[in-house]
């Protein structure tokens, strides 16, 4: 069966500094990019009950940041579209004015110092908290990388990958398809689901 790809393009408004290579090489959770080519992939199961997956592309052009998701199945409604952008600023922090911070920064001589070194870093956050909750499942007591190693399994075996600008990037199952999980190598079967049933 194949399934149908569609795009959907859209863009954030930028307000206050703000540089997407600094978020994009932050570093959390089951993110570890060490290069950055102008794009930040992300996929991530979309807010609201998390059963639809997209992989989205994002760019900024000076106080824009352009989005271009791909989803499964049907293009995302409108509804769809406006949830993913609220999603996609959340994650890299532009759901909020950023023009204040950058002036409280500026106006005081402690964090003027610290904040000059990186103006317009801002930090990222998970895709949402059933993301969060996931990783806090797959990583307990172990090292990032290997928590890293756990999500591309799962992932890979359950989720959905999409080609975004280049390179595959995973997302982790829907929380229908996590019921359904019986095993993943190397994850305990006690924090699997399926295994609780």
């Amino acid at each position: 069966m194949t399934t149908t790809l569609t795009t959907t393009m859209t863009a954030l408004p930028i307000v206050g500094p703000f540089d997407l290579r600094d978020v994009a090489l932050m570093g959390f959770g089951h993110r570890d990019e060490h290069s950055f080519d102008g794009v930040m992939r992300m996929a991530f199961c979309l807010d609201g009950d998390y059963e639809r997956q997209v992989g989205v592309e994002a760019r900024q052009f000076g106080d824009r940041l352009e989005l271009q998701a791909q989803s499964l199945g049907d293009p995302l409604n409108d509804a769809e579209a406006e949830a993913l952008r609220k999603q996609v600023a959340r994650v890299v922090s532009l759901d909020h004015d950023g023009e204040a911070f950058h002036q409280l920064c500026l106006s005081d001589p402690v964090l003027a110092r610290i904040y000059m070194k990186a103006p317009g870093f801002r930090p990222a956050s998970f895709y949402s908290p059933y993301e969060a909750a996931l990783w806090s499942i797959i990583s307990a007591r172990r090292a990032r990388s290997q928590g890293i190693t756990l999500r591309a399994r799962m992932s890979e075996l359950y989720g959905a990958g999409f080609e975004l600008s280049g390179t595959r990037t995973l997302c982790v199952p829907t929380p229908s398809g996590l019921l359904e999980i019986e095993s993943v190598p190397g994850l305990p079967a006690d924090r699997i689901p399926g295994c609780m049933r």
